[in-house]
């Protein structure tokens, strides 16, 4: 019971570590810069995003059981194409034309690897740990 929990907790906080080193980085150097701030975070939550599906692999140790989790997901996903689009049309109708392309490219990058890290860690790796233990998460 606690081992699980101390678990989860461990992987939480290694989540938190990716954002934490990335501030550090921005802030130490004193880059003010927003593109390259989000490139940073961009790329320190690109790495979370590989940790996290490593993890996530090496818990689910069949590829069979990684599938049935991936067919799951896939169906709930349809759940968000409405907030998607709705996203997509805010986004593009701030696009100022003089603003370079590549600063919107890095948020939406940035944007990306946030979403799929965090939910590589907390809905497919920690709320599984505490599920398949009979916790109510």
């Amino acid at each position: 019971m606690i081992k699980s929990l101390l678990k989860s907790f461990a992987y939480a906080v290694l989540m938190v570590v990716f954002p934490v080193v990335a501030s550090v980085i921005i802030q130490v150097n004193d880059i003010t810069d927003d593109m390259t701030r989000y490139g940073i975070q961009a790329v320190f939550f690109a790495i979370a995003s590989l940790v996290g599906l490593l993890i996530y692999r090496k818990l689910h140790k069949t590829k069979e059981a990684v599938r049935d989790h991936a067919a799951t997901y896939k169906r709930q996903l349809w759940w968000f194409i409405p907030i998607i689009i709705a996203e997509l049309i805010v986004f593009i109708s701030g696009i100022n034309v003089g603003e370079q392309l590549l600063y919107y490219f890095m948020l939406l990058l940035f944007t990306v690897f946030v979403g799929i890290s965090e939910e590589l860690f907390f809905r497919g790796i920690i709320l599984n740990i505490l599920k398949t233990k009979n916790k109510k998460y």
